[in-house]
């Protein structure tokens, strides 16, 4: 397993990406969401520390969803 480390602000998913993966977050806080055709963000989830957040599309499609960074995280 590869530790990743990220600040507040930056992204470990876009929408459209396909190199989406299944993260554990060890500290910190990330957020999944969409955005919608009139920009406004759509919130599917929150996951703090011991928590699990991914996109729930096969590896071979486009993500959904981007995934960021509430809090300084790893």
């Amino acid at each position: 397993m590869e530790k990743i480390t990220i600040k507040k602000g930056q992204f470990l998913q876009r929408k459209g990406e396909r190199s989406t993966r299944v993260y554990i977050v060890l500290s910190g806080l990330l957020r999944s969401y969409s955005i919608d055709n009139k920009g406004k963000e759509h919130i599917f989830m929150f996951a703090p520390e011991h928590w699990t957040i991914a996109d729930s599309n096969p590896p071979d499609m486009p993500s959904e969803l981007y995934i960021d960074a509430i809090e300084n995280s790893t």
